[in-house]
């Protein structure tokens, strides 16, 4: 039984001029998921919206410091 999510907010926070704060909101809108009270759904959700977190910097990152435009590639 799948618990599945809904829809993910970024929320973007300058910080300076080579700094952003980058916040990610998520619920469960679909599957069993929903019927969890939000502070379960919150636990639940930690884990993988701080790996995206970490991948999302990641590429940036990577991208910052070769300086990179557009895209990815690959």
């Amino acid at each position: 039984m799948a618990v599945r999510s809904g829809p993910i907010r970024l929320e973007l926070t300058s910080i300076d001029a080579d700094h952003t704060e980058i916040r990610m909101f998520e619920t469960f809108t679909h599957g069993i998921g929903r019927l969890l009270p939000d502070a379960v759904q919150a636990i639940l959700l930690k884990p993988r919206n701080k790996e995206s977190l970490i991948r999302l910097s990641d590429l940036i990152t990577a991208e910052y410091r070769t300086g990179a435009t557009g895209p990815p590639r690959g």
